[in-house]
């Protein structure tokens, strides 16, 4: 049995009425090929917490692999750079879908909808150049805890916010100021979008892919609705068929049936990147597709390209 622990964790929910034996309680993860337990930090508190005392807390998640496989404790022993770096993504994986299904869960079932994730970034985790490294500590079979850290070689990638393209000069300034008088703001739905976009520039892509395809297909519904009702088409039909019209049936017939040849030329990259963007979605939902195996740029410019047919669809079929 292999034991990984990520100590002093940012843990999203606040606490109320909590005493010290209650926190002997993990919440229990599991996967095929781990178990997780997230435990609240006991030592945080000296005393037992009334019932009207709330604070934020940190943790620990114990993670628990019944049969590692040999490239996990070549990682976890640093016999290879190579294999190091597998295996702290992998970890790293572990931690952040574990912390996704609780924040999921809580969100669902105990109507919190107002916590959001706090994670940690992979340097903070296992970068011992980092002053909150040491973070993370492994055994086997029981054996004393050792810590794994390593140096991450850094990369010459520029920080998102330094880019070039993403610098605001005085010309860029007044521009927007032209904007702003216009006074003409995007819907809800690319306004997420928006959001979602600016989490690709960190890298983070299972979410904003998840979330993105989400909304691209709750607007073409919406769109298909219009349209149908246009032709004459009653509602009570269009409820019996709802179901059976998915992403990729309006994406890729009933939208260009709905426009004219030469408006389709237009939209038709937009129309296919979103439909890579769909296939990365099930690929996600079906076949458990990790973060580290999705490309960026299909992601990227799946959601760029829905922003661009949404604005199209809200003047064409407004």
């Amino acid at each position: 049995m292999l034991h990984i622990r990520i100590k002093n964790i940012a843990i999203p929910f606040v606490l109320t009425g909590w005493k010290k034996k209650d926190m002997l309680t993990p919440l229990k993860i599991s996967e095929t090929d781990w178990k997780v337990e997230l435990y609240i930090l006991p030592e945080i508190i000296e005393k037992e917490l009334p019932p009207n005392n709330q604070i934020l807390v940190h943790g620990n998640i114990e993670i628990y692999i019944q049969k590692p496989e040999n490239w996990l404790l070549d990682g976890l022993n640093k016999k290879s750079s190579d294999e190091t770096m597998r295996t702290a993504k992998y970890i790293y994986e572990i931690y952040i879908e574990s912390m996704r299904r609780a924040v999921i869960y809580a969100r669902m079932n105990l109507n919190l909808q107002n916590i959001f994730e706090m994670n940690s970034n992979f340097h903070e985790l296992f970068d011992n150049s980092f002053f909150s490294s040491k973070k993370v500590e492994w055994s086997l079979k029981k054996s004393t805890l050792k810590i794994f850290s390593f140096e991450i070689p850094r990369s010459n990638e520029i920080n998102p916010l330094f880019k070039e393209d993403k610098l605001v000069s005085p010309k860029k300034w007044k521009g927007l100021q032209k904007f702003i008088d216009k006074n003409i703001l995007p819907s809800k739905e690319v306004e997420e979008l928006l959001r979602l976009k600016q989490k690709t520039a960190w890298n983070e892509k299972r979410i904003a892919t998840i979330e993105s395809a989400i909304i691209i297909e709750f607007i073409l519904g919406k769109k298909i609705q219009k349209i149908l009702i246009a032709q004459g088409v009653s509602q009570n039909k269009i409820k019996d068929i709802k179901k059976d019209i998915g992403m990729s049936i309006s994406l890729n017939l009933l939208i260009p049936l709905s426009i004219s040849k030469k408006e389709y030329a237009k939209q038709k990259s937009y129309i296919e990147k979103i439909d890579k963007l769909r296939k990365i979605r099930n690929e996600i939902i079906h076949e458990g597709l990790k973060e580290s195996s999705i490309e960026l740029q299909i992601v990227s410019e799946g959601i760029d390209s829905a922003i661009q047919l949404i604005s199209f669809l809200d003047i064409k079929f407004p």
